[in-house]
């Protein structure tokens, strides 16, 4: 009987803080304080809902029950009675209303309950709220033709509440993984957009059909561009749609309308970076490298990522293009045929779905098993960049030098090795194994333009110089990611000189 008040005075705290957040129209500090405590920071979520009442995004009587539900929590029950008689003292009518309908939930396991008795027990401000919360509860539960019905009937109640249409489709989309096996409630779904349209809601229906049906995504993409013909954000949903199709022509025409619309967005400049490179067009993937490079990225996307994409599609003379937009990869060796070595690849295949899935020690050891049954550069240069992912020098080295000794004419495999020298503290191993291989190979980019980094990382501008202008005679493409550093050296050089 204790957990079930533990768990109804859980339930009761989420519906309270939800409530309240649909009753204001720019709840920052009500946001804050759901945060703090989702987190744990009870006496700061305290105090970040005390200061929602202070600049009205709570009414007194919704942070009198807040309060109470937070103190009942924490054990503290003297100050949630006196919380709760507060609140009920302000409004009783509302929190009785609430107490009926969450006890009702509750008790039948979350039920959906029985809609006109509680539109009449409710008052009319409330009530599209009510069922609101209804769904959410229902949702999380599974329960998604009822969660359904309760949006709906949260709609029907109050069909210009903006916030409320924008937050079903965002809680559809939270869960879009588990409701895609229900296509009537994807259905259900676009009548409720169909009944309340927006550009917003277009273009997050288009979201969860992204993986499934692209074609499908793009419609409603072009649904949201009907609507509001500024939302950068769809012209850049349709653009990812059309590049994860391999129609790469038209992902840039529509990419480049979401750019002028909002040329600040970092974002999109990466994405068009990325975009001329799957198109052949380095020299202008290298502009928008350099636009990117020294900006607050954030995580998500990487400009070191369109660097390589760029170095290795000019290295190999080629990106792999593949189904969800271009892939960064290369060919270190020419691996046996599949249909003779099913042994073989069986270890790659599993060692690549752990590498994926961030199971390295697993991936480690399915990489091993496939060496005793043949010696391949492919699993030695995995192995040791794992490895030295780990921290661990000794292994990683050893690993990466076999791989450059199965193939030592191969610069990408000097560069390979030369990166882990340096991130084991040993920047000089890394020049002498460059500056070896260039002495037999003088005009490979590669080794050109990783030696050049470890060079200027050391801060031998005589050097960075030296070999910064052999890449820029070898390829200007590759010069152009540089230039910069390039001039700094040179800057630093002449300072030096003096």
């Amino acid at each position: 009987m204790k957990n079930e008040i533990i768990k109804f005075v859980i339930v009761l705290l989420f519906i309270t803080t939800i409530i309240a957040i649909c009753l204001a129209e720019n709840p920052q500090f009500l946001i804050s304080g759901a945060e703090s405590l989702e987190s744990g920071q009870i006496e700061e979520a305290i105090s970040y809902f005390k200061k929602a009442a202070t600049v009205d995004e709570i009414e007194p009587a919704d942070l009198h029950i807040l309060l109470s539900a937070i103190y009942n929590m924490v054990g503290r029950y003297t100050e949630a009675i006196d919380e709760a008689r507060l609140a009920l003292k302000l409004n009783p009518v509302l929190r009785e209303g609430i107490k009926i309908i969450l006890g009702a939930s509750y008790k039948e396991n979350l039920e959906y309950p029985d809609i006109e008795i509680y539109k009449k027990s409710l008052p009319h401000n409330l009530k599209a709220k009510v069922f609101f919360v209804l769904g959410i509860i229902l949702q999380r539960n599974g329960v998604w033709k009822k969660a359904i019905k309760a949006y709906r009937t949260a709609i029907e109640l109050e069909p210009d509440f903006q916030w409320l249409r924008y937050n079903i489709i965002d809680k559809l989309y939270e869960h879009k993984d588990e409701i895609s096996l229900d296509n009537l409630a994807i259905e259900e779904y676009i009548e409720i957009i169909k009944r309340c349209p927006s550009a917003e809601n277009y273009k997050a229906l288009g979201d969860i059909y992204f993986d499934k049906d692209k074609d499908k995504a793009i419609g409603f993409y072009m649904e949201a561009v009907k609507l509001d013909q500024n939302y950068a954000e769809a012209y850049r949903a349709i653009g990812g749609a059309f590049a994860d199709s391999g129609r790469y022509e038209e992902a840039l025409r529509y990419l480049k309308k979401a750019i002028d619309l909002d040329p600040d967005n970092l974002e999109y400049h990466y994405t068009l970076g990325l975009l001329y490179v799957a198109l052949g067009r380095l020299s202008d993937a290298v502009k928008e490298y350099n636009l990117l490079k020294d900006k607050q990225i954030y995580v998500g996307f990487s400009p070191e990522y369109l660097e390589y994409a760029i170095i290795y599609s000019r290295y190999f003379g080629k990106i792999q293009k593949v189904k969800g937009g271009i892939q960064i990869g290369f060919e270190i060796e020419y691996l046996p045929p599949r249909d003779k070595n099913k042994k073989l690849w069986s270890y790659f295949d599993r060692a690549i779905d752990y590498k994926n899935k961030g199971m390295y020690e697993e991936a480690i050891e399915e990489y091993k098993k496939s060496l005793k049954v043949k010696e391949t550069i492919f699993a030695n240069y995995e192995l040791g960049t794992l490895y030295i992912r780990y921290g661990d020098c000794n292994n990683g080295l050893r690993y990466l030098t076999k791989a450059r000794d199965l193939a030592n004419d191969r610069g990408i495999l000097y560069g390979a090795l030369a990166m882990a020298y340096c991130a084991c503290d040993k920047n000089d191993e890394a020049i002498q194994l460059l500056e070896s291989f260039l002495q037999r190979n003088p005009r490979d980019i590669y080794v050109l333009y990783t030696l050049g980094e470890i060079l200027f990382e050391s801060g031998n501008w005589n050097k960075v110089v030296e070999i910064y202008e052999k890449l820029k005679d070898v390829d200007g493409i590759i010069f152009g990611l540089v230039e910069d550093k390039y001039g700094e050296a040179k800057s630093q050089l002449g300072a030096k000189q003096k």
